[in-house]
């Protein structure tokens, strides 16, 4: 078997940390290429790893988050490990430094880690108008998970939002949208359900069908017994499977 050839960002943290005379006590001395390959060990191993480095080292965070930066740029970069560093840095790092690569993702050319970066630190992340800036990108899969990170929070802060978002030309950010307004209007979302579940494009009515089982709410069991005898064998899926999550909530016993 051919080893992987390591990326320049793995070979200058492994040769720093060659140079460091840094021991963690009782624990194996792993360089932050190792903690953050998810093949070398789990997360939990990893974050207590890392967490003890930070303890004994000033800067860790800085040279996990520099890694990352110079990581993602790398053409053979995967995303098990940008996802595994984020982790890492969101349970270990101080809000300041967290905020900082949150704010660098947002400027990352790979879209794929823009949307990773939104949903693993957009939940510590708590500046609303932090997150709203991911709402611009023009990839939907970001701009979905945008709206996911938000749920919860102040209503009169993210009603607005919400209700803007559910407009989306993407089905994802749409559908998010409508979980999140959930708990703002409900009046308002139901009807807009309404109006997936009937919506010109098979997309739409499959997600339709999706926050149907996502919030699980009785009041739309009939529009998902039109959605299972749907034209589109994609959104009868949809609708199935939702059938089945609000039956196994106990809910959807009439369906």
């Amino acid at each position: 078997m051919i080893a992987r050839r390591r990326s320049a960002a793995e070979l200058q943290i492994l040769r720093r940390s060659a140079d460091s005379t840094d021991v963690i006590a009782s624990a194996p001395v792993l360089s932050i290429p190792e903690i953050c390959e998810p093949a070398r060990c789990a997360l939990e191993h990893a974050v207590s790893l890392a967490r003890r480095r930070a303890q004994e080292r000033t800067g860790y965070d800085e040279q996990l988050s520099q890694f990352l930066f110079q990581y993602w740029t790398e053409a053979d970069a995967r995303m098990s490990i940008i996802e595994r560093t984020l982790e890492i840095i969101r349970a270990i790092a101080p809000a300041s430094r967290i905020q900082s690569v949150f704010r660098a993702a947002a400027e990352c050319q790979n879209a794929r880690v823009r949307s990773k970066a939104v949903l693993v630190l957009g939940t510590a992340i708590d500046s609303v108008p932090l997150v709203q800036r991911f709402l611009a990108d023009h990839d939907g899969r970001v701009r979905a998970n945008a709206i996911e990170v938000l749920w919860g929070r102040n209503p009169a802060e993210v009603g607005p939002i919400f209700n803007k978002a559910i407009s989306d030309l993407h089905h994802r950010v749409a559908a998010n949208a409508l979980c999140g307004l959930y708990a703002v209007d409900q009046a308002r979302c139901l009807s807009r359900i309404e109006a997936f579940a009937t919506h010109m494009h098979p997309r739409f009515r499959s997600a339709a069908a999706w926050v149907i089982g996502k919030l699980g709410d009785r009041r739309n069991v009939p529009l998902l017994k039109a959605l299972l005898v749907d034209k589109n064998a994609d959104v009868r899926r949809s609708a199935s499977r939702a059938v089945g999550i609000l039956r196994g909530a106990a809910l959807g016993g009439a369906v």
